[in-house]
């Protein structure tokens, strides 16, 4: 059923918005060490379950996008999405890939070619930027899709068919080819990025905000999604660790963003928020906006932060890995939020950096 959209400023999305920026925290600083312990130990069974628990994030953030940017009654001219949208984007981008190529400089003595190509290539997390900016290009023609809830239903099931089912199953059936075609297309390789083809694929999490965010869910309905997802996660926690046990390494399987399980996670975390009953007083709208406002920021700025705290030694493996992904998160997150205010508050910077 179709819910008429809310106007005024809705917590339940800033919310939404603030707690994908943690988990994106919790992401990185869990795969950090991911790769450097001993396979199924202790260790990596704790960051496994960490990042597993939060794959959802980056799909949210691109359906949070599609709830205000694919609005039929809110009025996008190109001029706007270019100057102000995308002109941001490319700008954060730039501004970025400066400050973590200096960074690598420091703390990882680059010579001048390596600081040229990390300019140029960026920090890996910053392709995101990229495919958001190819998703701005296309809302116009998104949108003429989204206009119409028929066309709109279809567009979600042809290319979560071909983006997210189809893959996840020949990642089982044919990983050979499933990493031959992952290896051109999917996800986030340069070709993808600076074609403009990975926004292609990230438009089914675009169009699926708007239309979860237009849909009325029974409770019970809305029960069986909750309950769906958590199903989902346990199975791809066991899974990776008996298939990683086969392989005799980490098995991707359900790491992908694209990937199907994913999916019905992100979904599952969409739509809980976005049908929470909340009613904050005014001070908490406030801090809600504040914290909302600034989660862009701490996006940019929370792995620089997370590299200055491994270069001094504070690191997940350090401790108790079940306590440190989540004690460093969210020092992580915290110090991201301060560097995000301040910028926040510069002229012209707070409009194209953050």
């Amino acid at each position: 059923m179709e819910k008429s959209v809310i106007k005024e400023r809705n917590c339940n999305i800033d919310l939404l918005r603030i707690f994908s920026a943690f988990a994106i925290v919790v992401l990185h600083v869990s795969s950090k060490s991911l790769f450097g312990v001993e396979l199924l130990s202790h260790k990596w069974i704790a960051f496994v379950l960490y990042d597993l628990a939060v794959r959802w994030a980056v799909p949210v953030f691109v359906m949070i996008s599609g709830i205000f940017f694919l609005d039929a009654d809110k009025e996008i001219p190109l001029k706007k999405l270019y100057s102000k949208n995308i002109l941001r984007l490319v700008a954060a981008y730039i501004f970025w890939s400066l400050i973590y190529a200096v960074e690598h400089c420091f703390m990882k003595n680059y010579g001048t070619k390596d600081f040229l190509l990390d300019f140029v290539n960026g920090e890996d997390f910053l392709w995101f930027l990229i495919m958001m900016a190819a998703l701005y290009i296309y809302t116009p023609l998104l949108r003429k899709i989204t206009e119409n809830r028929k066309t709109e239903k279809y567009f979600l099931i042809v290319f979560g068919f071909f983006f997210c089912v189809l893959p996840t199953i020949l990642s089982f059936i044919s990983p050979q080819m499933f990493d031959k075609i992952n290896a051109l297309f999917l996800e986030r390789t340069q070709l993808s990025l600076f074609c403009g083809i990975v926004g292609i694929y990230y438009s089914f999490y675009y169009v699926l905000g708007h239309f979860l965010h237009n849909t009325e869910f029974t409770v019970m309905q809305r029960i069986l999604i909750y309950l769906l997802g958590v199903i989902v996660f346990a199975v791809s926690m066991i899974a990776t660790c008996r298939l990683s046990q086969e392989l005799n390494k980490i098995a991707t399987h359900f790491f992908r963003f694209l990937s199907l399980t994913v999916a019905i996670e992100s979904v599952a975390v969409f739509v809980l928020f976005d049908n929470i009953k909340i009613k904050p007083g005014n001070k908490s709208k406030k801090l809600i906006g504040i914290l909302s406002k600034c989660s862009f920021g701490v996006y940019l700025a929370h792995l620089l932060i997370l590299d200055i705290f491994y270069y001094f030694g504070c690191k997940t493996t350090s401790f108790n890995s079940f306590i440190s992904v989540p004690v460093i998160s969210l020092a992580v997150f915290a110090a991201a939020f301060v560097i995000s205010y301040i910028l926040n508050k510069l002229p012209f910077i707070n409009k194209y950096i953050v």
